[in-house]
């Protein structure tokens, strides 16, 4: 198997660059302020989904269970970024103490 691809030119396996401290800081802090970004984008999207349900509760119910559903999916993907910077933090005090 090696020799077929070594005769045509088979995919090389690149080495990965080992990160030192300050470069694993640096892409903890990138990480980090993404995530709350995102997370800050997720807030305005569920205080407006909010409104939109308040809005038509009593009006127009299929427009404010859609909201609802829409509302609840943004508040799931806010509790995966806050576990996501949660594991950031804890991982970025280990990098710290080693």
């Amino acid at each position: 198997m090696s020799l077929l691809r070594k005769l045509f030119g088979g995919k090389k396996k690149e080495k990965k660059k080992s990160l030192n401290e300050y470069d694993l800081l640096q892409k903890f802090h990138s990480t980090q302020q993404f995530l709350m970004a995102k997370r800050e984008m997720l807030d305005k999207n569920i205080k407006r989904e909010l409104a939109i349900i308040k809005a038509n509760v009593k009006i127009n119910k299929s427009v404010a269970l859609n909201a609802l559903k829409r509302k609840k999916c943004y508040e799931k993907q806010l509790s995966e970024i806050d576990g996501m910077l949660l594991t950031l933090i804890k991982q970025n005090l280990l990098i710290l103490n080693v």
